[in-house]
């Protein structure tokens, strides 16, 4: 057996570092990781590397220290710990707990102390890990300090040797602080005598002490500053000292280093997220909640067996799925089953033969169904010409109403989060759903899920079903023109520069621009220049060939994207079949995927060519549908300002109108500039611009700016008082909601930077609105779906841009069909101020638009 060895943990220091050193990390409640994460990071990495006998983690006690007493001032100049280090400090000491190391901390004394009094109580090769140099004092032959540098990743390893090769031995360590003090633990020293000096010194003559018995030796201005300074060098002496006689107490039996940790260590680190730290460590005993013990877990793999479980399923009424390399079904979350599926000739069952057996169960709608990401399973069983009948539920979905914050990667992603452990994900489907089911019933949100999310599910799967036809010789056409102008803009550029380079590189467009072309306000990182759009719209003005960058952006993005980037994706009809995401926006927004076609730029002229592309079937018009400034009408309805509600309804141009009452002018004298400024200030406004915002984007003085922002508040003044509200109740309660329920908790709101805490107030007031205009065009959809198929209309709803529902109609259903889109969408909510959709018709969408 080796010699036995001591880890011994300056804890705060250690987790100080971790903080400044690694990103903000957050679980999806808020809670701040990062630190928790760098300090975890950190442990195993020593504990495998070291493989201590013994692991003992310091802390610093907020007491008042008897170094106070020495000197008043002792740290006086520390900044208070940020909450967003400060909250992650218990959950530390709880997971260092969960793993059975001692956590030690005593009145009056630092960890500093605590170290140097454990390392020196115990005969053993022992480790310090600390980010102080202030513990090389500690050093000897059975003691070595592990200085950490560059956060906690690195680390240099301190022996005796190690510390002569720089000139000291561990004792001179505090000489040096005695002379040269030290800022951050405000230690005075000798004012004047820097590193360099005090080591010169201790090179001389050894000692403090001996700095001072040959004081006559030393001339000058550094003999009166060590003159002046005497006391003040050895009080400095008396507080970099470390009392390795504190009161310490310790079991050491209980520091014994642990190679498998208790299970309820793998529940804490689930809680934060630290899934990465999870799969580092072994664990013992079984995760709870626990499924109860299951009756029955049967393996199928003859057709006979599988006729046996339909029969059970048409009698149990219920039923969960997962199918993946094998079909799991499950009864309830105490009997499954799992049909093995053949691979190759030999053994089981084939998957297809299998689905289209379950035929039966999957459309009879007195039988209730669950499953994660139920559109998924439509698409599955929609090849096998299966339609899933309701009545189903999707935990995924359900997941995703309680908190928006948190994404899944799969179905055990979601398990995994709860701590559910079973052999079978099937039967972890009820239980999930039923714990769901409760937080649902908590936070009184099953209406939104019930008439919002879960009949939406229908309606997506029916659009991505649709598809939307292109037009691919326009888009050879215009690929071909593009890469015309891009050519010709390459020419322009390199012209400009005076040299050939690559426009794609940041790299060697920042040194063309900041280096060669000498414009102002680059930045260098570690990676080069910053060349953002942002960074090159400020210079636009300074220099001709910035335009022409941003144009061979926009459009080079346009072409691959849009152009090139759709022609693998279009099918056999020459159909696009974008997948709508539900469960992925914290807002309830719905997001577009495979391709986005929710993102297609048309404030420029090219945007606006992309949307050409998209046709009518043939035989067939395009009906568009758009919401006429939904948010601001939300705003004046939520808010119930009379006067914004009065605008709304009379039917004026509330741009014009808001020009004309922040202005106090006539309507009629309102100008197109004018109005343009005011709709900035009403789209702002829901977006909690400020008056440096604003006169950014107008492109006029902050004085000016402000004054558009007070004259609008004093002409809608519950405008002001929502938004006020809005805030208010955010930060009392730790979530924005909806005019129907929807969360979205906002941890930003409790940061102790400003800066974050803004951009959380600007959620705070902003969600509110864009999340119901999100349930309203939901809503929407669900009624102009139902309406077509019902009335038995051959006309389809095929996309959802925010605002906006397209659909794919007969020429002679047209009429109908305009009418059935208009009063859906205008009546689907009835609020203070009338909802206005504006439709148009057209062969392509730009035409219909």
């Amino acid at each position: 057996m080796g010699m036995e060895k001591i880890l011994l943990l300056d804890s705060n220091s250690l987790i100080n570092r971790a903080f400044y050193a690694l990103p903000n990390l957050r679980n999806h409640k808020g809670q701040y990781t990062g630190a928790i994460f760098g300090y975890m990071n950190m442990l195993l990495k020593l504990i495998d590397t070291y493989k201590p006998t013994y692991v003992i983690a310091t802390f610093d006690k907020k007491s008042r220290l008897f170094r106070k007493d020495i000197y008043e001032d002792y740290k006086g100049n520390r900044k208070p710990m940020p909450q967003e280090l400060a909250s992650q400090m218990q959950p530390m000491k709880d997971i260092l707990s969960k793993m059975e190391i001692p956590i030690v901390e005593l009145d009056c004394y630092e960890a500093d102390d605590i170290i140097g009094t454990i390392a020196k109580k115990y005969p053993m090769q022992t480790y310090i890990v600390t980010g102080d140099k202030d513990s090389l004092q500690l050093i000897d032959n059975t003691t070595t300090v592990l200085l950490t540098k560059k956060g906690v990743t690195e680390i240099d390893e301190y022996t005796p040797e190690k510390l002569k090769e720089e000139g000291l031995v561990p004792s001179q360590i505090i000489d040096l602080k005695s002379l040269m003090g030290d800022t951050s633990d405000n230690i005075p020293g000798v004012p004047g005598v820097g590193e360099k000096t005090a080591r010169d010194l201790l090179e001389k003559y050894s000692t403090l002490d001996g700095v001072y018995e040959h004081i006559e030796e030393i001339k000058g201005k550094l003999k009166e500053k060590l003159e002046l300074n005497k006391d003040s060098a050895y009080m400095s002496y008396k507080l970099a000292t470390i009392n390795t006689n504190s009161p310490v107490e310790i079991d050491l039996d209980k520091a014994r280093t642990k190679n498998v940790y208790d299970i309820t260590l793998k529940t804490a680190l689930k809680e934060l997220e630290l899934n990465k730290i999870i799969e580092r460590m072994e664990f013992k005993g079984e995760e709870i909640p626990k499924i109860e013990e299951l009756v029955n877990i049967e393996s199928i793999s003859e057709e006979g067996q599988l006729d046996i479980l339909i029969s059970k399923i048409m009698q149990a009424k219920q039923f969960s799925i997962v199918i993946e390399d094998n079909v799991e079904i499950a009864l309830s979350k105490n009997e499954a089953y799992t049909i093995e599926i053949s691979h190759d000739l030999f053994g089981g069952l084939f998957l297809d033969d299998v689905i289209k057996r379950l035929k039966p169960i999957f459309e009879d709608n007195s039988i209730s169904k669950y499953f994660y990401d139920v559109k998924n399973i439509m698409h599955q069983l929609d090849n096998y010409d299966i339609e899933l009948k309701k009545p189903y539920d999707d935990v995924l979905i359900k997941e995703y109403i309680v908190d928006a914050n948190r994404n899944y990667k799969d179905l055990s992603d979601l398990i995994s989060t709860y701590n559910i452990s079973s052999e079978m994900k099937s039967a972890a489907i009820f239980v999930l759903n039923d714990i769901i089911d409760k937080s649902l019933e908590e936070i009184g949100i099953k209406n939104l899920y019930n008439e919002i999310e879960i009949p939406l599910v229908e309606v997506l799967f029916d659009m991505e079903k649709q598809g939307f036809r292109v037009n691919k010789k326009i888009i050879s056409e215009l690929s071909e023109k593009f890469e015309e102008e891009l050519l010709a803009l390459t020419k322009v550029i390199y012209d400009y520069a005076g040299e050939e380079f690559n426009i794609n590189s940041p790299k060697q467009l920042g040194v063309i621009l900041f280096e060669k072309l000498g414009l102002k306000g680059g930045k260098k990182t570690k990676t080069g220049y910053s060349t953002s759009v942002e960074v090159l719209k400020e210079l636009e003005d300074e220099n001709p060939i910035i335009g022409e960058i941003l144009r061979y952006r926009d459009i080079a993005k346009l072409k691959s994207t849009y152009l090139d980037g759709l022609l693998p994706l279009i099918d056999k009809n020459d159909k696009l079949h974008t997948v709508f995401k539900q469960t992925v926006t914290a807002t309830g927004r719905l997001s577009s995927t495979e391709p986005n076609l929710q993102n297609i730029p048309v404030r420029k002229p090219e945007g606006k060519q992309i949307r050409e592309l998209f046709i009518s079937s043939e035989g067939n018009k395009l009906v568009c549908a758009d919401y006429s400034q939904i948010e601001l009408r939300l705003m004046a309805a939520m808010s119930g300002d009379e006067g914004m509600i009065k605008a709304f309804n009379s039917g004026v141009d509330i741009h014009t109108r808001t020009a004309a009452k922040i202005l106090g002018i006539r309507e009629d004298q309102v100008t197109p500039d004018l109005r343009r400024q005011a709709k900035a200030v009403n789209f702002g406004i829901i977006y909690g611009i400020s008056d440096f915002g604003l006169a950014k984007d107008l492109d006029i003085p902050m004085f000016q700016a402000r004054n558009f922002i007070k004259s609008y508040f004093e002409q809608f003044p519950r405008i002001k008082e929502y938004m006020e509200e809005l805030k208010a109740k955010a930060k009392e309660l730790g979530y924005a909601v909806t005019y129907y329920g929807r969360r979205r908790y906002i941890p930003e709101l409790t940061a102790s930077s400003r800066i974050i805490q803004m951009f959380g107030e600007r959620v705070a007031m902003n969600m509110p609105l864009q999340g119901t205009a999100s349930d309203i065009i939901k809503l929407a959809m669900i009624k102009v779906y139902n309406k077509l198929k019902d009335g038995g209309y051959k006309a389809k709803l095929i996309m959802q841009v925010h605002d906006e529902l397209i659909i794919d109609c007969p020429e002679e259903e047209l009429d109908a069909v305009k009418e059935i889109l208009k009063n859906s969408m205008e009546s689907v909510v009835k609020l203070d101020v009338n909802l206005e959709a504006e439709v148009g018709i057209g062969y392509n969408w730009l035409e219909a638009k």
